[in-house]
């Protein structure tokens, strides 16, 4: 079977040209989930073709076409929509794109049945194209839920966007969900689901253990805003006060500006902004300790499961999180958690934490790295929605 996967993903190396990795650059966290699915789809021994719509921020290029050729990179094959980047027009156009692409390609194969479009729903444009021409022409289709409209980023989205979403929702015959809860939030009637929380990343170096006399880092990645515990970490860190130790964090947020000031008034804190996800996996990998400080704070939680988790997860190094609404039970054993959810929480548990012995420490990140690697690596997370998809009676 042939799987057709839309979704903004872009090569590495296109992404870094086109885009950029500084303020206002788009989300590395949906270029990797949507790359490692297909990538899994691809290694269950499904042919692949990646059909993206370039994430080009609106009035980055006013009034101007990008083109991108055909490219293969990570195994896969991309073939790219164009953007035209003005207002309304350019969806529109990135529709109707979509449309013809899938449609050419079903009418290109023996049988619609040999086809499955595989969307992320939050490239709407792109995807309520491909999915209008897969339901016309009998071919398979399945969405992928990474968000709810009205919990974009802890932010509710307008009401166009949620009624033209869950326009794309009512066109799939099944989905991938993020967390078992927005099966009870969306409408899928009895159409076929499966949870992919997360996907593991391939062949993550080990953390190393720091070497003596070095400072303990801990580090935090992802988006630097207040709802996901940033302030609160950097409170908690300054308030552990723990001999030769640093934080460091990455990323792109409206708490940005604020941390910069905060980090230029201490030396144990520092900002390095948006970096590629490759470098800050390294970093990630020669750390002591990794803390996602989101907690249960605001409903979107119970349909979130952050990302960062599982890249965490695959390091090898030990990680500080709490087990928040949408997390599977199975993940608690593999993380570091607080008693509760206060500051003063979490700064104990930091200094219980770099207190512990670096074997200790070593032993219990890759404890957690095995099972990120058994259980999540892409080929194994893949499977489930090829089950799905591929059962009999649960075409759409």
């Amino acid at each position: 079977m042939k799987y057709v996967y839309v979704s903004p993903a872009l090569p590495e190396n296109v992404f870094g040209e086109l885009l950029g990795y500084g303020k206002g650059s788009p989300g590395q966290q949906a270029q990797k989930y949507n790359k490692l699915l297909a990538k899994g789809i691809s290694l269950n021994g499904r042919d692949v073709l990646m059909l993206s719509a370039p994430p080009v921020p609106p009035g980055s290029r006013p009034f101007k076409m990008t083109k991108l050729k055909p490219a293969e990179s990570g195994g896969l094959s991309y073939r790219f929509l164009n953007v035209l980047d003005i207002p309304v027009i350019k969806n529109i156009y990135t529709l109707t794109q979509a449309k013809k692409e899938i449609k050419r390609i079903a009418k290109a194969s023996p049988s619609p049945e040999d086809v499955c479009v595989v969307c992320d729903l939050l490239t709407l444009s792109a995807s309520l194209g491909a999915l209008k021409a897969a339901k016309s022409l009998g071919v398979r289709s399945c969405g992928i839920v990474t968000d709810l409209p009205e919990f974009l980023s802890g932010k509710p989205s307008g009401k166009r966007y949620a009624k033209l979403y869950r326009k794309a929702v009512s066109l799939c015959g099944s989905f991938v969900l993020l967390t078992e809860k927005m099966a009870e939030a969306l409408p899928i009637g009895g159409r076929p689901y499966t949870v992919i929380e997360g996907i593991s990343t391939p062949f993550a170096k080990p953390s190393a253990e720091p070497s003596s006399g070095s400072k303990k880092r801990i580090l935090y990645a992802g988006g630097i805003e207040k709802a996901y515990g940033v302030e609160k970490l950097v409170k908690a860190f300054l308030k552990a006060g723990v001999k030769d130790s640093e934080l460091l964090l990455c990323g792109d947020g409206s708490y940005a500006e604020e941390l910069s000031e905060i980090a230029s008034k201490n030396d144990s804190v520092k900002y390095i902004g948006v970096i590629p996800n490759e470098n800050v996996m390294a970093l990630e990998a020669e750390s002591s300790l990794l803390v996602n400080p989101r907690t249960s704070e605001g409903a979107f939680t119970a349909y979130s499961f952050p990302s960062k988790n599982i890249e965490y997860l695959s390091t090898g190094t030990p990680v500080l999180a709490y087990m928040l609404p949408g997390i599977p039970e199975e993940y608690r054993e593999y993380f570091i958690t607080p008693e509760d959810e206060s500051e003063d929480a979490l700064a104990a548990k930091i200094n219980e934490t770099l207190a512990m012995s670096g074997d200790s420490l070593k032993a219990f990140g890759k404890r957690a790295a095995e099972f990120a690697a058994e259980k999540k690596a892409p080929p194994a997370q893949a499977a489930r929605l090829l089950t799905m998809v591929e059962s009999e009676g649960e075409k759409d």
